[in-house]
C-alpha cells in the first residue's frame, strides 16, 4: 500500500498533467491516510474548488485553518472559495485575515478587491487592486479591474488608460480588449473602439456582446452593411441575444430591407416580450412599409411597457399625422419638446405657452426648429397670432431671416445669431398648429403666404422670357445630414432622366451640388446651372416664382414653391415624411403642388418615367396644369 507521501506525489503529478479528477481521487486517498495533515487538506480542497465543488472545498479549508490558524495559503484559498460562492461580506473578512498572514500576496489583494467591489466599496477595492498591481508588475487582470472601477465612476479617461495597460501587459486578455472597446465607444472614439472589439473577437470568436457592440460602432461610422454582418455574427454566436436582434432590425430597416427587419424584430420580441425598444423598432419598420395601423399597435405596446419613453409618444404621433389624424397627432408630436436633444439644440428658458392659455398683452417668442423646409411650411401660422393680441418675436434660421423679414405682419423677425428680446412665453413654431386647433380640413392653405422680392422676380421673368417654351427648375437633393436623406434625395444622373426628349428649358436650382453630381452637371449642357445666382432664399424665391414649373425631391425647395404658390411636382419616397401623408397626389398644405410617389422603397425609376411622360404631355399641350 502506498504511503501518504506517495499518494500526494502521485496526485500532484496527475494535477500537473491536467488530470484534475484523477488528482482529486489521489488527494482523497492521501487524506484518508492522515485526516489532519494540513498539506493534504489544502491540496484536496484546491482540487475540489477546481472541479466546482466549493462546499466540499470550504469544509476542508475550515478544518485546515482550525488545525493551523496561521496557514497563509489555506487562508488565501478559504477567502477565494467564499468569494466564488458570492458571500462577499464573509469573503472580505476572510481575505483581510489572509492579507494579514500574506501581505505581499498579489492574489490576496486582487481577491480582496473583488470582494469590496461586489460590496460597492469602490475606494477599498481600488486600493486593493493597486496594491496587487504593485506587487506583481504586469498584472493585467488587476489593471482590467481598475479600469472597471474607473468606468463605474464615469472616469472614462482613467478607465481607458487601465485597459490599455492591461492589454499591453497581456495581449491575450480578451476581457480587457472588450472593456477597452466599450470605453472607447462611450468616448465616441469609434474607430479605436472598432479595433478593440475586433481584437476581442479574434481571441474569442463567439463573443456575442463584442460582435453586437462592433455592429453599433460600425453603424456610428456609417458602415451599415458591415454593421449588419456584425449583428448577424452576434445572433449566430448567441441566438438568444435579443438586443443584437433589435439592433439588426434597426439597421435592416435603414437599408430598406423591411420584411427582414420585421421578421428579426418579431424574433427579438418572442425572446424578450417586455423590450420596449424592440416594439418601437418594429413600429418604425412597419411605418416605413406604409402600415401605420400596425405601426401604431407596436408603438402603443412599447408605451405600455415603458410609458416614459417620449420617443414612442413621438412615433405614435407620426403614425397619426401621416394618416391625416392631426387632431390626435399634434399632442404626441409635442413630446419632442421634452427630450434632452431638443433642450440641447434649443436651450430657451422660461414658461412655455400652454394650450388654451390666453396670450393677449403677452410677449411671445416663437422659435423655428428642425429644417428650413419646416420653417417655410409652418411660418404661415405667425400671422394667425395677431388676432390673439400677443407681441410676437419669431426666431428663424439665419439664412431665412432676410427673406422672411417684413412678410410676417407685425411680428419681429430675428435670426439664430441675433439677440433674443425678453419674452413672457415660449413656443416652438411647429407647435403652433396644435395651439391654433388645426385639423385636416382647416389647414390654412387657401392662398400663397410668402412672396419673392418683386424687383428680383421681375428680373428673372425677363431673363426667362428669352427662353421660349416651358421653363422648368430641378432640385434633386436635400440636406445630407437629414436622417432619412438616403430615401429623400437622388443623384442628378437619375433626375436628369425627366429631361429626355422634352422640348423645354431646364434650370438647376440646387444651391449646393454634391461632389458626385458636379461632374454630371458639367456634362449636361441642357441643364443651366443657376447655383451662382442663389446667394440667399430671396434669390431662390425670385427664380422659383418666375419659373413655369419646379420639379424637386422633398427638400426646402418644395416648401418654398408651395409657400409662393408656384406650380411644383414633388418626388417622394415610398415612405414619405408625415406631412405628405399616404396615397395622395395633392397636398392639403400646398394647393400648387402635385405629388409623385415611389411604388416601393428605393424605386425612383418609375417616378422619373411618370414625370417625364407628364412633362411630355404638357409641353405638347402648352399647359403647366
Amino acid at each position: 500500500m502506498e504511503s501518504r507521501e506517495q499518494q500526494l506525489r502521485g496526485a500532484r503529478a496527475l494535477q500537473e498533467a491536467g488530470d484534475w479528477p484523477g488528482a482529486l481521487a489521489g488527494y482523497l486517498r492521501a487524506l484518508a491516510l492522515d485526516p489532519v495533515d494540513p498539506a493534504a487538506l489544502l491540496a484536496t480542497a484546491l482540487a475540489h474548488a477546481h472541479e466546482g465543488q466549493l462546499g466540499a472545498a470550504e469544509d476542508l479549508l475550515k478544518r485546515c485553518l482550525a488545525l493551523r490558524p496561521d496557514h497563509a495559503d489555506a487562508a488565501k484559498a478559504y477567502g477565494a472559495v467564499i468569494l466564488a460562492q458570492g458571500r462577499h461580506a464573509e469573503a472580505a473578512q476572510a481575505l483581510e485575515r489572509a492579507r494579514a498572514l500574506a501581505p505581499r500576496s498579489a492574489d490576496v489583494h486582487f481577491d480582496l478587491g473583488g470582494a469590496y467591489m461586489a460590496l460597492g466599496r469602490r475606494g477599498p477595492a481600488a486600493a486593493s487592486y493597486r496594491k496587487a498591481a504593485r506587487l506583481r508588475p504586469g498584472y493585467a487582470h488587476a489593471h482590467n479591474q481598475l479600469g472597471n472601477l474607473a468606468r463605474l465612476g464615469n472616469d472614462l479617461q482613467a478607465a481607458s488608460r487601465h485597459y490599455e495597460r492591461a492589454v499591453r501587459d497581456d495581449p491575450g486578455l480578451a476581457e480587457a480588449w472588450y472593456n477597452l472597446g466599450t470605453t472607447r465607444q462611450l468616448q465616441k472614439r469609434f474607430e479605436k473602439a472598432e479595433a478593440a472589439y475586433r481584437r476581442a473577437l479574434e481571441l474569442v470568436p463567439a463573443n456575442a456582446s463584442a460582435a453586437n457592440n462592433l455592429g453599433l460602432v460600425l453603424k456610428e461610422q456609417g458602415r451599415v452593411r458591415e454593421a449588419i454582418q456584425a449583428f448577424e455574427r452576434a445572433v449566430a454566436a448567441k441566438p438568444e441575444h435579443a438586443v443584437a436582434r433589435v439592433n439588426l432590425g434597426a439597421v435592416l430597416q435603414h437599408e430598406n430591407r423591411l420584411e427582414e427587419a420585421v421578421r428579426v424584430l418579431r424574433e427579438a420580441i418572442a425572446l424578450t416580450p417586455g423590450d420596449a425598444r424592440a416594439h418601437g423598432n418594429l413600429g418604425n419598420a412597419l411605418l416605413a412599409m406604409n402600415r401605420p395601423t400596425d405601426a401604431l399597435a407596436a408603438y402603443r405596446r412599447a408605451l405600455e411597457i415603458d410609458p416614459g419613453f417620449t420617443g414612442n409618444l413621438y412615433n405614435v404621433a407620426l403614425a397619426q399625422l401621416v394618416t391625416g389624424d392631426l387632431e390626435h397627432g399634434w399632442e404626441g408630436y409635442d413630446s419632442r419638446l421634452d427630450t434632452e436633444e431638443h433642450r440641447r439644440l434649443y436651450p430657451f428658458t422660461g414658461p412655455r405657452w400652454k394650450v388654451g392659455e390666453p396670450i393677449a398683452g403677452k410677449s411671445l417668442l416663437v422659435y423655428a426648429e428642425q429644417g428650413l423646409g419646416d420653417t417655410l411650411q409652418f411660418i404661415r401660422y405667425v400671422r394667425m397670432l395677431e388676432p390673439l393680441g400677443a407681441r410676437v418675436t419669431v426666431q428663424v434660421q439665419q439664412a431665412l431671416k432676410p427673406f422672411l423679414a417684413g412678410q410676417l405682419g407685425a411680428a419681429q423677425v430675428v435670426g439664430t445669431r441675433d439677440p433674443v428680446p425678453s419674452y413672457d412665453l415660449l413656443c416652438s413654431l411647429l407647435s403652433l398648429p396644435r395651439h391654433l386647433g388645426t385639423r385636416l380640413e382647416s389647414i390654412p392653405s387657401q392662398t400663397a403666404y410668402l412672396a419673392a422680392p418683386a424687383a428680383k422676380a421681375a428680373q428673372w421673368r425677363a431673363v426667362f422670357a428669352h427662353a421660349p417654351g416651358l421653363k422648368v427648375g430641378l432640385a434633386w437633393s436635400g440636406n445630407p445630414k437629414h436622417q432619412f436623406d438616403y430615401n429623400r434625395s437622388m443623384p442628378l444622373a437619375l433626375m436628369r432622366g425627366v429631361m429626355e426628349g422634352i422640348p423645354a428649358h431646364f434650370f438647376a436650382i440646387q444651391k449646393e451640388a454634391r461632389e458626385a453630381d458636379r461632374q454630371t452637371l458639367a456634362e449636361t449642357p441642357r441643364l443651366t446651372d443657376l447655383s451662382p445666382n442663389l446667394a440667399g432664399f430671396a434669390d431662390t424665391a425670385a427664380i422659383v416664382s418666375a419659373l413655369d414649373l419646379v420639379i424637386t425631391v422633398d427638400t426646402s425647395v418644395a416648401h418654398l414653391a408651395g409657400a409662393l404658390g408656384t406650380r411644383a411636382w414633388v418626388l417622394l419616397s415610398h415612405a414619405p415624411d408625415w406631412r405628405w401623408m399616404l396615397g395622395h397626389t395633392d397636398s392639403p398644405w400646398y394647393p400648387s403642388l402635385r405629388l409623385y410617389r415611389q411604388p416601393a422603397l428605393g424605386q425612383w425609376e418609375p417616378v422619373i418615367e411618370e414625370v417625364r411622360s407628364e412633362l411630355g404631355r404638357i409641353t405638347k399641350s402648352g399647359s403647366t396644369r
